[in-house]
């Protein structure tokens, strides 16, 4: 088993530059239903064997576009989710994104992983739901010689794979 691991494509959020981490109405862009597109016809190369997604709209539309080309049900799970920024959620201006930017340096730079965004989510928050949920993928998929397909977001990415 191979897991793959895909950001959603691009968001009304993302041209707006909003943070939008919680259940906010920024569907995909005409720009990001091409990207997912794109993603799928690489997929039908693959030997796929399951489909998840966060339940954030991208997210959601992204992976429905790949699951309806590769013919696999979409299964949400919120492991995959992108982490709660709290009171910069649904904000674009200059102090939200001080915030947002300040919270993954603390993770990234001074592993202050209980450091958060006020009523958002630290970096073990995140970790304590996406690493079971990688585990339970390998005890599921792990002796199978399939794909698994994790749609999911740029800060998830890149703070729970290294």
């Amino acid at each position: 088993m191979r897991l793959i691991f895909a950001r959603h494509g691009e968001s009304q959020a993302n041209v707006e530059q909003i943070i939008s981490n919680r259940d906010l109405p920024h569907p995909l862009t005409k720009q990001g239903k091409a990207q997912a597109r794109e993603l799928a016809e690489m997929l039908t190369q693959r030997n796929m064997s399951a489909i998840y997604a966060s339940p954030l709209l991208r997210a959601q539309e992204t992976a429905q576009i790949v699951s309806e080309r590769v013919g696999l049900p979409l299964m949400t799970t919120d492991a995959l989710r992108e982490f709660d920024c709290g009171i910069a959620e649904g904000r674009g201006d200059a102090e939200a994104w001080q915030l947002l930017n300040d919270v993954v340096a603390d993770w990234s730079n001074r592993q202050n992983y209980d450091q958060r965004i006020e009523g958002g989510e630290s970096f073990n928050d995140m970790l304590d739901r996406f690493k079971p949920f990688v585990n339970s993928l390998i005890e599921e998929f792990g002796s199978r010689s399939g794909n698994v397909l994790c749609v999911t977001h740029g800060a998830l990415l890149t703070q729970m794979l290294p």
